[in-house]
């Protein structure tokens, strides 16, 4: 069975992230921006840093809007990192795909990896 929901609220969209990463066992994350782990409290990267499965990241460079300190952290918990750069092309997507042996769970909205994408913002995901 199937069921869509819009989370306009990020306290929602926090709150079910953090709930697949206690119980899905892989990870693809496909994000236009990385933010800082070190800002605000380490949100989101403290719910990555506690996930107990793979996780595969694409990342963006576009606008210079990935931060550095972003990518070591995910290159040290990733067993897949690849950076998007393509300075004719915007890779924008923000698609976070939880999965495990029989069910998944997909976030596809306006929220990148960053404390402002996940705590701060008006952004909406489905």
């Amino acid at each position: 069975m199937f069921s869509t929901v819009i989370l306009s609220s990020l306290s929602t969209f926090t709150r079910e992230f953090e709930r697949c990463c206690r119980e899905y066992s892989k990870l693809h994350i496909a994000t236009a921006s990385c933010g800082d782990p070190g800002r605000g409290d380490g949100l989101p990267f403290t719910h990555l840093q506690n996930f107990d499965g793979k996780i595969v990241a694409t990342v963006g460079t576009t606008f210079a809007q990935t931060h550095p300190d972003g990518i070591k952290f995910l290159s040290a918990l990733t067993t897949n990192l690849r950076i998007f750069k393509n300075n004719n092309l915007v890779f924008h997507p923000k698609v976070y795909l939880f999965s495990s042996a029989a069910r998944a769970a997909v976030f596809v909205g306006s929220s990148n990896l960053t404390f402002s994408g996940f705590y701060k913002n008006a952004e909406v995901n489905v």
